[in-house]
């Protein structure tokens, strides 16, 4: 019988929500969510844009409700992108993204929140 190994990060794309999601919240509020398949390190991704120079937006990935992430802050209206791995995924943990805004009337855009993995055909293993 075959079984899925763990994940390990790397540059290899599994799924992804690029559609923009903002929020006019000014704490954490969780805007995009991915359900992890099983154990292992993914590499995380996500773009970060404000609505406005004069205030910052604010995004961090959290596993189930629980951050896990850097925070990260933009006042740029062009979509910055952060990535990094992060270890301890086990199958139906839920991969999020949660962001704020500085001021209400300036949204907290974000975008192209992707997982990535290393190499896939390592992580497949065949038992008996």
């Amino acid at each position: 019988r075959a079984k899925l190994g763990a994940y390990t990060a790397g540059n290899c794309f599994i799924i992804g929500s690029d559609s923009q999601t903002t929020t006019m919240a000014t704490s954490y509020t969780k805007v995009k969510e991915i359900v992890v398949t099983r154990t292992g390190t993914l590499r995380v991704s996500f773009a970060l844009a404000s609505h406005s120079y004069n205030y910052n937006a604010y995004g961090r990935v959290y596993r189930n409700g629980v951050a896990v992430g850097t925070a990260r802050n933009t006042t740029s209206t062009t979509p910055q992108t952060y990535s990094e791995d992060i270890s301890g995924w086990g199958p139906n943990d839920l991969c999020q993204i949660y962001a704020y805004t500085q001021n209400a009337g300036s949204p907290a855009k974000v975008t192209n929140f992707r997982l990535y993995t290393g190499a896939p055909e390592r992580e497949y293993v065949t038992l008996d």
